[in-house]
């Protein structure tokens, strides 16, 4: 298993968006609200413009992302760490 990363660009808007709404529907079943769930494209967008994000890949699969901004020289806050990983049970 490889996991890398790699910064979103806005053309990774719609994949971003389904990875957030994978990783964050069951709080959203569960709180009825959630600000990381039912984002459109064009605000991951912003959002990518915004609060840089990097894509987080397991064998060159999207899994998740995380967020983070730099604050002061080496000072970031992470914005948002989300992960949608499917789990198999080898045979």
């Amino acid at each position: 298993m490889t996991i890398e990363y790699r910064k979103a660009v806005s053309e990774d808007a719609e994949m971003l968006v389904n990875i957030y709404n994978a990783a964050f529907y069951s709080d959203y079943m569960r709180y009825g609200a959630c600000p990381g769930y039912g984002r459109t494209t064009e605000m991951m967008k912003e959002s990518i413009r915004e609060y840089p994000k990097y894509i987080i890949l397991c064998d060159n699969k999207p899994v998740g992302c995380v967020s983070c901004k730099m604050q002061e020289m080496r000072v970031y806050e992470i914005t948002c760490l989300s992960l949608f990983l499917s789990i198999r049970a080898k045979d």
